[in-house]
């Protein structure tokens, strides 16, 4: 099956910053945070090795993508003029 184009618009929501807004700062913490108490744990409990490295390193990615979904995915309000940028509004659909 063949993947579709990639559009300019995801192009754009994938490589621009998006500021925080409307309490997304706080979510970006929680799921930090929550990391963080797992890495710990990981660390706590498991022996120092390349698993344990490879466990922490996806882990990071975890975080990575759990906040790139809070930063990219709140998208509404894409019908404006081309000149405008989307706006993102906390739990709307994308």
């Amino acid at each position: 099956m063949a993947h579709p184009a990639i559009t300019d618009a995801e192009l754009a929501l994938r490589f621009t910053y998006h500021r925080p807004n409307d309490g997304q700062a706080d979510r970006y913490e929680h799921v930090r945070a929550a990391a963080l108490e797992l890495a710990r744990d990981i660390v706590a409990m498991t022996p120092l090795s390349r698993e344990q490295g490879n466990s922490l390193s996806a882990l990071d990615e975890v975080v990575f993508w759990a906040n790139a979904a809070i930063a990219r995915r709140e998208l509404v309000d894409v019908t404006g003029p081309a000149d405008t940028e989307p706006r993102f509004v906390p739990g709307a659909p994308s």
